[in-house]
């Protein structure tokens, strides 16, 4: 029986490929230290937990208040 290994590391592209935003903002924030990433030789690596974190502290979207009258019946 095979034991299933969790990834505790993600490059930037295979973060961006689990519905964080895309490549370019996740650069954008490690480079402001929003996220926290780590190099090994050219390898940009973000830890999976770091990225856990980081999608928690993103802004929720308000719920939307919607009037019954505004809702249109076919």
């Amino acid at each position: 029986m095979r034991s299933v290994v969790e990834k505790l590391a993600l490059t930037v592209a295979e973060a961006a490929a689990l519905g964080g935003p895309c490549r370019s903002i996740l650069y954008q924030d490690i480079a402001s230290g929003r996220l926290r990433a780590v190099k090994r030789g050219r390898s940009t690596r973000i830890l999976l937990e770091d990225f856990k974190r980081y999608l928690a502290s993103l802004p929720s979207i308000p719920a939307r208040v919607v009037m019954v009258s505004q809702v249109k019946e076919d």
